[in-house]
């Protein structure tokens, strides 16, 4: 087990380890940090939500074809 630093271990990739008090207490965000993870929060719904018309879209798209080709039952 590592030694701990104030709860903080410098991983060589820039990111940090945290205890698991930090973890289930998390500091609240603030200024930046906070304007910042609005700005991801909105992206990510924004994303969401492009991705549900399009596979709604798609939906739509594939039922419109099996319709087409087998809608209209044996009888012609």
């Amino acid at each position: 087990m590592p030694q701990d630093n104030d709860n903080i271990e410098d991983i060589d990739d820039g990111m940090r380890t945290i205890s698991d008090e930090e973890w289930d207490n998390p500091k609240p965000l603030e200024g930046k940090a906070l304007q910042t993870h609005q700005e991801n929060v909105m992206n990510v719904r924004k994303l969401v939500i492009s991705f549900a018309i399009f596979k709604v879209g798609f939906l739509v798209l594939v039922a419109a074809i099996l319709w087409k080709f087998f809608g209209h039952g044996a009888h012609h």
